[in-house]
């Protein structure tokens, strides 16, 4: 899901090869839907400064850009791994991000003439991305792959600089991270429903253990936060799928595989 820039619409990927389109006022789904996609879309973002532009990612391999005004594909762009999320940058409207199944990350400028990606990173020992974050000032970009890790990339130099990981931390397949509104910490949720916090880099060793320096190495989470004031033992073991963080700071809240939704403050829960 994702919104535009003027809050004004809200866009869905769907397994129809279709991008649906509501109003975020009245919750009136539109008749604009995004077609062209000859395969289930997987991803959908907003442009961050053009609320009429939006691009989507499929199975098909491509990437879309649409003109919401008109409800057309302006351009596509192919690659030869598929993409399972797709990114853009709040502080570059004309820069796309896809995470695909080889392990790269790259990186697309809508501004370029030629379809080819402008930079591609290698992440997560070549096994599939599953998702993408970008953080809210730009800059950073936080990714969770098939290898049980979390990478932090820097836009800005195209390069690594933390991945972290923790032994109990096993990412779901479409587990969605957060970072935080300072670019401090990043949150993802395990398989066995224990939330993970950890600090993207410091000086200093996190507490248990090893420092937490970039590019850094199997860096000990910061906190482990298990589901809390639940009855059911199911609900307690439900992977934590979706992290979001509030532009305030605080909540962050995180969704899991039976519905539950989760609303963490000061003190954890």
């Amino acid at each position: 899901m994702a919104f535009t820039c003027d809050s004004r619409l809200v866009l869905g990927a769907e397994d129809h090869n279709a991008v649906r389109v509501w109003e975020a006022r009245t919750g009136k789904l539109l008749n604009i839907a995004l077609t062209g996609h000859r395969g289930k879309v997987s991803g959908v973002a907003a442009s961050p400064t053009d609320p009429k532009m939006a691009v989507s990612c499929s199975s098909d391999r491509s990437i879309k850009v649409w003109k919401l005004d008109r409800g057309v594909c302006e351009r596509s762009l192919h690659f030869t791994s598929t993409a399972r999320r797709v990114t853009t940058m709040a502080d570059n409207g004309n820069v796309v991000l896809s995470g695909h199944f080889d392990g790269r990350l790259r990186f697309w400028d809508l501004r370029a003439k030629h379809s080819e990606p402008v930079h591609e990173v290698e992440l997560h020992t070549g096994k599939e991305i599953y998702s993408t974050t970008a953080s809210a000032g730009g800059g950073l970009v936080v990714t969770v792959g098939r290898d049980n890790a979390v990478s932090v990339v820097d836009t800005r130099t195209f390069s690594l600089r933390s991945r972290l990981s923790a032994p109990t931390f096993e990412a779901e397949a479409w587990a969605t991270p957060a970072i935080n509104p300072s670019a401090t910490h990043v949150a993802a949720g395990s398989k066995d429903g224990t939330l993970f916090l950890w600090e993207i880099a410091s000086s200093k060793p996190s507490p248990g253990g090893a420092p937490t320096g970039a590019p850094s190495s199997g860096a000990p989470a910061i906190v482990r936060l298990r589901q809390p004031k639940s009855t059911s033992r199911e609900q307690q073991g439900a992977a934590v799928v979706a992290c979001a963080w509030s532009p305030a700071g605080l909540p962050l809240v995180t969704g899991d595989r039976l519905g539950g939704v989760t609303f963490w403050g000061e003190s954890g829960s």
